[in-house]
This record gives C-alpha cells, sequence and structure tokens, in this order.
C-alpha cells in the first residue's frame, strides 16, 4: 500500500481555506426551494472545511515556532538568573563602597560623618 499523504505548508493550507471560504460564498444559498437548501448545505459544509484548514495551518505555525519559543524561555530564565547575580553582585559593591568611606572618613577623623556612615552601611546590609 502507498502513502497517499500530501503534504501542505501552513500558508498553502490558508490559501485553499480562502478558496473553500470563497467558494462556500459564491453558493446560490438564497435560491428559492430544494436548490437553496442544497447550496446552503454545500455552503456550510465548504465553510466548515475551510475552518478545519485554518485550524490545521495554526497547529503548522506552532509547530514551527515552538523550538524557537523553547529556546527563548530557556533564554529568558538563564537572563533572570544572570540578572539576580548582577543586582547581588550590585549589592556587594554598595557595601563594600560603604566600607571604603566608613574607613575613609574614620581615616579623615571626620567623626561627625561616622554615625550617618554607619547607618547608610546597616541599611545596605540589611538589603543584601
Amino acid at each position: 500500500m502507498t502513502d497517499t499523504t500530501l503534504a501542505y505548508s501552513a500558508d498553502e493550507l490558508v490559501q485553499l481555506a480562502k478558496a473553500l471560504d470563497d467558494m462556500a460564498e459564491a453558493m446560490p444559498v438564497g435560491a428559492p426551494g430544494p436548490d437553496g437548501l442544497t447550496a446552503m448545505r454545500w455552503s456550510q459544509s465548504l465553510g466548515g472545511a475551510a475552518q478545519n484548514l485554518l485550524l490545521m495551518a495554526q497547529r503548522d505555525y506552532l509547530a514551527d515556532t515552538t523550538e524557537p519559543l523553547a529556546d527563548i524561555v530557556v533564554t529568558t530564565k538563564e537572563a533572570t538568573a544572570a540578572l539576580a547575580k548582577i543586582k547581588a553582585i550590585d549589592k556587594i559593591v554598595e557595601v563594600v563602597g560603604d566600607v571604603m568611606l566608613l574607613a575613609t572618613v574614620i581615616w579623615l577623623q571626620k567623626w561627625n560623618l561616622v554615625l550617618p556612615t554607619v547607618k547608610e552601611l546597616r541599611n545596605d546590609i540589611r538589603s543584601v
């Protein structure tokens, strides 16, 4: 038994769906009697088939983007982790800067600046 599966791209499925929609719109659904009823049924069938093709196209689009989206998610998680490390390093730099400032204030014997510098150092240590 041979494989009779035809491969269509998502874009081709969208084009085929549009053609079916156009055919459905062209059906004489307003005709009186059984002809109008038959045309209405055909129009609905063609529209339903077109919607199924659009769903298939959407599935193909999603399949095409799944791998790149997974890469984006992984990269975003890695970037978030890196930013957290950078923020931690930034806080450490602030604390080291405060310690150096306190050492400078003491070395210069600016006793009126020791208390504000110590308060700033404590605030930075608490935020780490």
